[in-house]
């Protein structure tokens, strides 16, 4: 099994990506349905956990919502990141997919850390050169990140293949630079700027959802 080496010299520690300076229409989720489908969920999440709300130095609520290619099918998956109040910061994750019907495709806890000192979690997430997201876990970001696959299925029928084990090229046992970004979202230590960041993304989804839904 190769490992894959994420160069975190190159690691873009970003707040906002594509929605940033865009308009509200910055994503193409693709279908009616679909943007329906994400903006329930979101929406479901809201009620039991509360919107995105800032305390002290840490994110609270339903907190980040990233529009991102996990499946590698051409269409967005949504993640969204939130504080299930078992937690004083964000510490739980899911990502959703409405493809062939609706699927759940990742529901974790958030464990990750740049080293085990850290006291809270962080969100790494490696986009490839295609443009397919993967989710990065390991206890250490700044060596060699291990990568898992997830499989849904309905009956006998697979429907996703949610990828967190690859390799990139190279003779078996080479560690091979990954070619991408990495991006990494802090769930502690921001700043009210950090923050608002975040949130400007955020809002720029809703209404991406609510625009292109039905």
């Amino acid at each position: 099994m190769k490992k894959v080496i994420a160069l975190l010299m190159a690691v873009m520690f970003v707040f906002s990506l594509a929605a940033c300076g865009k308009t509200a229409d910055a994503y193409d989720i693709g279908n009616a349905d679909r943007a329906d489908y994400f903006y329930s969920r979101y929406k479901e999440l809201v009620n039991q956990y509360g919107e995105a709300s800032f305390d002290g130095d840490k994110l609270q609520g339903v907190a980040v919502l990233k529009l991102i290619d996990f499946t590698g099918d051409g269409g967005y998956e949504l993640y969204v990141a939130y504080a299930d109040g078992t937690k004083d910061y964000v510490n739980r994750h899911r990502i959703i997919g409405f493809d062939r019907g609706p699927a759940l495709i990742l529901d974790e806890e958030i464990t990750s850390k740049a080293n085990s000192a850290d006291a809270t979690p962080q969100i790494w997430i490696y986009t490839d050169e295609n443009f397919k997201g993967f989710m990065v876990f390991g206890d250490s970001m700044n060596d060699v990140a291990e990568y898992h696959t997830y499989v849904t299925k309905r009956g006998e029928e697979e429907i996703y293949k949610f990828q967190r084990e690859f390799t990139i090229g190279g003779a078996s046992g080479d560690e091979v630079e990954a070619k991408g970004t990495t991006e990494k979202i802090l769930l502690s230590g921001l700043t009210e700027e950090d923050a608002d960041a975040i949130f400007e993304e955020n809002e720029s989804i809703i209404s991406c959802m609510k625009n292109q839904g039905r």
